[in-house]
């Protein structure tokens, strides 16, 4: 029975480091109110600021908005497809975290514009050998150059 050859993690991060800090084009979206009410409802909203037009508008936000994790919506197509190696010799890929830091409000009709990239990449020792991390944030601003939100990823291999 052959054996394994040992994965040479230290090349393995020196490769994916190569990619630090190397941001995706940015992707601009506009946000159709049909797709924002679906999330609403999906992820078991029920805050009428979400869903009800006529009490939103009496609020002082003045319409309905996004929820706060919609944001992470806007991870398609650039994590883990633009920011994250994974044709690395590693069997087992993991999501680990997603951490949300909100902005502006997000509101029907907005272009969200999110730009992705690869922050930090790191190795701790695991029960069976090493485990390399690969964490990503993906920043997003609406049409005016507003700050809405950044989700940061995380992904371990090992």
């Amino acid at each position: 029975m052959a054996t394994e050859a040992p994965v040479a993690i230290d090349d393995l991060v020196a490769k994916v480091r190569t990619r630090l800090h190397v941001k995706t084009a940015p992707i601009t979206v506009e946000v159709e109110r049909g797709t924002m009410l679906r999330y609403a409802r999906d992820t078991g909203e029920t805050n009428p600021i979400f869903f009800d037009d006529a009490y939103a508008k009496t609020t002082k936000l003045g319409g309905i908005i996004a929820p706060p994790t919609f944001i992470s919506w806007f991870l398609k197509g650039i994590v883990p497809d633009q920011v994250f190696d994974f044709d690395l010799p590693l069997k087992t890929v993991l999501h680990t975290d997603d951490v949300v830091e909100n902005g502006d409000y997000i509101r029907p009709g907005d272009h969200i514009t999110a730009v992705g990239e690869l922050t930090d990449v790191f190795v701790r020792q695991g029960r069976n050998g090493p485990m390399l991390f690969e964490t990503g944030d993906v920043t997003c601003t609406n049409q005016h150059g507003r700050f809405v939100g950044m989700v940061r990823t995380i992904s371990v291999l090992f």
